[in-house]
């Protein structure tokens, strides 16, 4: 899957934008080849009653031309350092080796208050490590009875970390302390006195208070909070962390780390920058996903690295949490007893059902430490019983189960971020024991929720001002991912709004204070910067939901171009490339069991990496579903269609009457189209035509496997076309020039939402606009064409699944030319010659006597529908091979068959009155001709109308519909280049009995290159109105008399055109009057 190589470019983009902020060259080199330590650990370090030294604090003195200070510190070198002072690190001899440093506390012993575990990290073993304790700082004596444990998880050839825990037992609960460690013998290498209080017996009703954050790293992000958080030392009680760690994982996502092993010496250096508030209380930690390897590039080349840093070693081998006495397991889960709180700590990153795999790229697996869920059980039901002493249960773990991330508009937990299988395994269990308080991280935000059970808000207690919950009746969830990190603060794009949420805040870095009494639990979120209150809430819990999303600053603008840039407005379950996206937070491509990372040559940005997994059964699932009208006769048949990544051998449509009772199509005709394959990629088009059917009736359907459920699609509904002569009206959709970017949005969106309003849709050409994939910065040098390509079909599903899409060939369709396309054969010859657009589509060509999707017709109603093309097949037909050397075309006749149809259904105007063509390039527009209207070939519109515009007069073509140029423009009746005004209103709103053909371009649907911005257009007289200011489509409603065509803005429904043609005669003497 060339992984390393994916990371490589996408942080080698992210060098380039980051050292293009620098304000100068000067400013940008003394940038880059600074230490850029932004934790506030050297003033953490001054508190600090001795100084630590780890790589982070040896630094390049460019004075001196050494590493300083220079008693500890020496370059060595490793593979990845791009600057000197990564290159110093600390030597790996010298005392400095032996003393203690990273020292920390947590809670142990089986009563509460009885015990405390005290750590310390040194980078040579020491093998007589000890602690002495006493109740003063003069009178410290060396605890005998300590049991201390010395891990190791990580070395090389170079480093070495060894991890002591002294657990010291036989205290008295709140009660002052004071300890130093280190080696038995040698008092250089035993550390300063510190001190610490042990926690409250259980049942203590005193009150307390516990800082509670979660998602702290060790950058820029995290100074505000790191310099808070140092500063609570004798105001809080103890720290509770709800996970993600240091942030080691991301050591190598700057330009300076992209291709080193930092990974150690980040953890080192978030442990020495808390180091004042670890060695005074206790320092209470959850597992996060972030603490489950390493899989920076240099990891994930070496088997070694990958083994020593898996399955979350570092983690528990840093910390002791009290799991021993608990019942739990290492530091994965654990609880304790503090006052009048029980704390319970899980795991939400292993050991239940469907946890998450966190293994990004290393194809390791994790977890498999033990039953978590039955430990989880009897933890809660003895805490449960033991209420009378300790009243309150609360629940710490990262991943929550209730957020704006990961919910649908009801507030029903989806797995965008894992919600829904971490509900499913935690939530009975925590509302079968009345857990009071849940609190979490993961979202980078603060979230606080209404007491809230399966998904729903339970208001019984809570007030009128939503800030205080009086006997709450459910759990109340609390995200507190806000302390500050690489990733910043997550910048929500139209969240939902559930009604268990109470307010969100992702604007202000920070900490929340849990305060606890046996009757009371007040909870406080504080900006760290400035140690503001931002939020209030009691249990027996507060203000005005914050501003939504904060300013882009530039690591935002930073993230914004790693991000896909666009969203299409319908969401499903059909994965395509473009749905496999990178999660920043848990290093990897979402949706996990569906997506991994697949470098390709021209990939920028880790999303751009991450493709549908070859193996994953997203590629047998069908999606893309669109129809067609198929058929001898108008009604009779459908065109069902839909795509897969794996070859089907046996694809089937099922078909109903009503949505219960399908039955199995043996008689459909299904063909499997397949036009590009190369090694990581396929894609198969199936087309499944039924007949026999009745026109204008509803029938219900589903595809896929004959035998697998889990391969077949949901069921959907169509309606049959109206039979030929049904003279009821009907309503169309047709614009031309789509796309699948920003400029689509409205249209899009406006598409997706009229599928009960319109009878079917008309897109006149350049559908996808796939081969324009590559004009974007991101996309230069890749190969994007079926991405986007993909991209499209999905997000119009929601429409092409209920209404026959039925589309014309434009010059979009020709081919794929990228420099990757240019540069490879096998893509020109597979992307050529139209056949993405003639294997994905199924036009009633057959019946119509048609080639592929190039040209054909049917009817509908009072309407009969010809589509010809524009690109190929007639005299001087555009070659649009844009450098690639290709001849195209060659189809067919397709003048000879455009005469026999036009004359067919001119022969009909009894029976079907109104003869419309649908065609790509316009014969006539202010983009392509002269002053008097006469084309010219500036955009091909003489050709076109030397071909077609003799056979369109002749048989008295009604209606031209046309897209190409990316505007709308309404003509009046033309013919030969002049204005035929014989029946036009006044007004010009009306053209009763037109005597020539009516034009009319409707290329304004949103394609990635924008409107045409005319320069000094001409004013010919067959021009009525141009607006190229309004991304629209056009609505034709049709009765046997009236075509009414109204020009709609996409975005906000506005009618900006409307006019009418009429017929006023008999159709029963219409051929006399022609």
């Amino acid at each position: 899957m060339r992984v390393p190589a994916a990371f490589k470019l996408a942080v080698i983009a992210s060098a380039v934008f980051s050292i293009t902020t620098a304000i100068d060259i000067g400013s940008m080199v003394k940038n880059f080849f600074s230490d850029d330590d932004a934790t506030g650990s050297t003033d953490s370090a001054k508190q600090a009653k001795q100084t630590n030294t780890d790589d982070r604090t040896c630094v390049y003195e460019w004075s001196s031309l050494s590493c300083q200070p220079e008693d500890k510190c020496k370059i060595q070198y490793q593979f990845g350092d791009v600057t000197p002072s990564q290159a110093c690190r600390v030597a790996d001899s010298g005392d400095h080796t032996k003393v203690p440093q990273q020292f920390h506390l947590a809670f142990a012993g089986k009563e509460a208050g009885t015990g405390m575990a005290i750590s310390w990290t040194s980078f040579a073993l020491e093998e007589s490590p000890s602690v002495w304790i006493g109740t003063s700082e003069a009178k410290v004596a060396l605890s005998k009875n300590a049991k201390i444990e010395t891990k190791t998880y990580y070395k090389d050839e170079k480093y070495e970390l060894y991890n002591y825990h002294a657990v010291v037992s036989g205290l008295k609960p709140n009660t002052e302390y004071f300890y130093k460690v280190g080696s038995t013998t040698e008092k250089k290498f035993q550390s300063a006195v510190s001190s610490f209080k042990t926690a409250r017996a259980a049942g203590d009703e005193s009150p307390f208070v516990v800082a509670v954050y979660g998602d702290m790293g060790t950058e820029a992000n995290s100074v505000a909070s790191n310099k808070y958080v140092n500063d609570l030392v004798d105001k809080v009680d103890f720290i509770y962390h709800l996970g993600d760690i240091s942030y080691a994982d991301n050591d190598f996502l700057t330009a300076k780390t992209a291709f080193g092993f930092f990974y150690e010496e980040i953890f080192n250096k978030f442990m020495n920058s808390l180091t004042n508030v670890m060695r005074h209380m206790a320092y209470m930690v959850v597992v996060g996903n972030h603490e489950s390897e390493c899989h920076s590039p240099t990891c994930l080349l070496s088997d070694s690295k990958k083994d020593q840093l898996g399955n979350y070693s570092a983690y528990n081998a840093r910390f002791r949490m009290p799991s021993p006495e608990s019942g739990g397991v290492l530091n994965m889960w654990y609880s304790f007893d503090y006052a009048s709180v029980h704390f319970t700590t899980i795991s939400s990153e292993t050991d239940f059902p469907n946890a998450p795999k966190n293994a990004y790229y290393t194809k390791r697996t994790y977890g498999n430490f033990g039953n978590q869920l039955a430990w989880l059980e009897a933890d809660l039901k003895a805490a449960h019983a033991n209420r009378a002493n300790v009243p309150w249960i609360v629940v710490g773990m990262h991943r929550p189960l209730y957020t704006l991330r990961s919910c649908d508009a009801n507030g029903v937990p989806n797995d965008e971020y894992e919600s829904l299988k971490v509900q499913k395994a935690f939530e009975k269990l925590f509302i079968k024991y009345k857990v009071d308080l849940v609190y979490q991280g993961h979202v980078h935000a603060y979230e606080r929720h209404y007491p809230t059970a399966d998904s729903k808000a339970i208001m019984h207690g809570v007030s009128k001002d939503g800030k205080t919950y009086t006997n709450p009746k459910a759990p109340v969830h609390v995200i507190a991912g806000i302390a500050g990190n690489s990733e910043g603060l997550y910048p929500f794009k139209n969240p939902p709004s559930p009604k268990w949420l109470a307010l969100m805040d992702n604007e202000h870095y920070g900490i929340t204070k849990l305060t606890a009494t046996p009757t009371n639990l007040t909870i406080t979120m504080i900006e760290a910067a400035t140690g503001t209150t931002m939020r209030l809430v009691h249990l027996v819990a507060s203000a005005a939901l914050c501003s939504e999303v904060s300013a882009y600053g530039f690591m935002d603008k930073l993230k914004h171009f790693f991000s896909d840039g666009y969203s299409s407005a319908v969401s499903g379950s059909a994965v395509d490339d473009d749905k496999c996206v990178y999660e920043w937070s848990s290093l990897s491509c979402t949706p996990e069991d569906s997506c991994s990372l697949q470098y390709q040559f021209g990939d920028v940005t880790p999303s751009q990496a991450c493709r549908v997994s070859d193996t994953s059964n997203a590629t047998s699932v069908p999606q893309q579903l669109h129809l067609a009208f198929a058929g001898e006769q108008a009604g009779t048949g459908m065109a069902i269609s839909w795509t897969t990544f794996a070859l089907d051998k046996d694809p089937t449509v099922w078909l109903g009457r009503t949505k219960s009772k399908l039955k199995m199509m043996a008689n459909a005709k299904i063909e499997a189209k397949s036009y590009y394959k190369d090694d990581d990629y396929e894609l198969y088009s199936y087309h499944a035509v039924v007949s026999g059917l009745k026109a204008n009736t509803e029938y219900f359907y589903k595809v896929g496997n004959a035998d697998n459920k889990h391969f077949q699609s949901g069921e959907s509904s169509f309606t049959t076309a109206r039979a030929s002569g049904d003279q009821s009206p009907f309503t169309i959709a047709v614009y031309g020039d789509l796309g699948v970017d920003d400029n689509s949005v409205a249209s899009n969106k406006y598409v997706n939402s009229i599928a009960d309003e319109v009878d079917f849709i008309y897109h006149v050409g350049d559908v996808a606009y796939a081969d324009n994939a590559f004009l974007t910065a991101k996309n230069v040098f890749g190969f994007y064409y079926e991405q986007v390509y993909n991209k499209f079909m999905n997000s119009m599903t929601n429409t092409m699944r209920q209404v026959a899409y039925m589309v014309v060939v434009g010059n979009h369709e020709a081919e794929c030319h990228s420099p990757t396309c240019l540069l490879s054969n096998s893509k020109k010859d597979q992307l050529g010659n139209y056949s993405a657009f003639n294997a994905r589509f199924r036009m009633p060509s057959p019946e119509s006597g048609g080639v592929l999707n190039m040209w054909h017709s049917f009817e509908y109603g009072s309407a009969h529908f010809t589509s010809i093309s524009t690109e190929t097949d007639y005299p001087n037909a555009p070659s649009n091979a844009y450098h690639t050397n290709r001849v195209y075309g060659d189809f067919g006749d397709q003048l000879a068959w455009l005469e026999a149809d036009l004359k067919a259904a001119d022969r009909n105007r009894d029976n079907v009155p109104w003869l419309i063509v649908g065609m790509h390039r316009p014969m006539y527009t202010i983009r392509s001709c002269n002053a008097d209207g006469v084309p010219n070939n500036e955009y091909e519109a003489l050709n076109v109308q030397a071909a077609f515009e003799e056979l369109i007069i002749k048989y008295k073509v009604d209606l031209v519909l046309q897209g190409h140029v990316h505007a709308y423009e309404r003509h009046y009746p033309t013919a030969n280049s002049s204005a035929v005004m014989d029946g036009v209103s006044n007004d010009t709103n009306t053209y009763e009995n037109p005597q020539a053909p009516v034009y009319v371009i409707a290329g304004t649907a949103g394609g990635p290159e924008g409107m045409f911005q005319f320069k000094n257009p001409p004013s010919p007289d067959w021009l009525v109105l141009v607006d190229n200011t309004h991304y629209s489509i056009t609505r034709l409603s049709v009765t046997p008399t009236n075509i009414t065509l109204t020009m709609v803005e996409s975005a906000t429904g506005t009618v900006y055109d409307e006019f009418s043609i009429i017929k006023s005669y008999d159709t029963r003497t219409l051929h006399e009057l022609q």
